[in-house]
């Protein structure tokens, strides 16, 4: 866990109840929520994937239960962090800054994350929050060691509570962030 113990500045953001950061330097992008595609073979928290300028990125819940799947909001965000040289999404309510930490760890050991955990508590400069170690959520369903609901399943189960407007203004941002609209201007 050296690389979060060396991070000196967080990406702060909600989701649900939760405080959660992602250390500023593995941070790509931050995005308002494009219309996704199923992923096939994915873990449970693998909601869906969208293309991002050519590379095909997951969208995933960091929620506590990844068996429980958040509904869509057209205001959600995606805060987009490198993830062995990939992009990986992760499921936002909203941006709350960027911050440092409030006091150093005293051990490395502090922030060395149990057994299957994917987040580690950190106490921040505007309070605590829990670190996102990404490279730990599992993308296929091999690495979740389960057989989660069909793609196409949990899409519709995260996308229920969406109108047709609002689908569509997520599609017209899918086309935008592949890159198409940008490759006619140039």
């Amino acid at each position: 866990m050296s690389a979060a113990n060396q991070a000196k500045r967080f990406l702060v953001f909600t989701r649900g109840d939760g405080t959660y950061a992602v250390p500023e330097r593995a941070v790509r992008t931050c995005l308002s929520l494009p219309r996704l595609t199923p992923l096939d073979d994915t873990a449970p928290r693998v909601i869906g994937a969208f293309d991002l300028h050519g590379e095909l990125t997951p969208l995933i819940s960091i929620a506590d239960d990844p068996d429980v799947l958040p509904e869509a909001g057209c205001g959600d965000l995606v805060v987009v962090v490198e993830v062995g040289g990939h992009p990986v999404g992760l499921h936002a309510d909203g941006l709350l800054g960027i911050e440092p930490l409030r006091a150093a760890p005293e051990t490395a050991a502090e922030l060395e994350p149990t057994a299957g955990a994917t987040t580690v508590e950190l106490l921040l400069a505007g309070g605590p929050a829990r670190l996102v170690l990404p490279e730990r959520l599992p993308v296929s369903a091999s690495d979740a060691g389960v057989a989660g609901p069909q793609a196409d399943l949990r899409l519709q189960t995260f996308e229920r509570g969406l109108d047709e407007a609002e689908l569509e203004a997520m599609a017209r941002r899918s086309v935008r962030y592949s890159g198409l609209l940008g490759a006619g201007r140039r």
